[in-house]
């Protein structure tokens, strides 16, 4: 166990936070977020289109969320690409 978390943190040094990386977060956020609105007002209209935005707290919560998803994806695909490219 303590040698597969160790090759984990060895492989996390490998990933590339480029500009590019934070590119598709911003992306991937931007998207996200217009995607979990629509979501909500599906949810809260039965509607896709009846556009009703959300409230502040409410707001705040979609974007914790989709800020921590984008964060994970991002990381994983870093990951990812770091040990195909090796």
């Amino acid at each position: 166990m303590i040698k597969h978390v160790y090759i984990v943190l060895i492989r996390m040094e490998a990933i590339d936070l480029s500009s590019h990386a934070i590119v598709v977060f911003c992306v991937t956020v931007f998207f996200f977020v217009i995607e979990a609105i629509v979501h909500y007002n599906i949810g809260k209209t039965g509607r896709v289109f009846g556009m009703e935005l959300p409230s502040r707290t409410e707001l705040g919560k979609i974007i914790i969320v989709v800020v921590f998803f984008a964060f994970l994806s991002t990381m994983a695909s870093s990951l990812i690409n770091s040990i195909f490219n090796m």
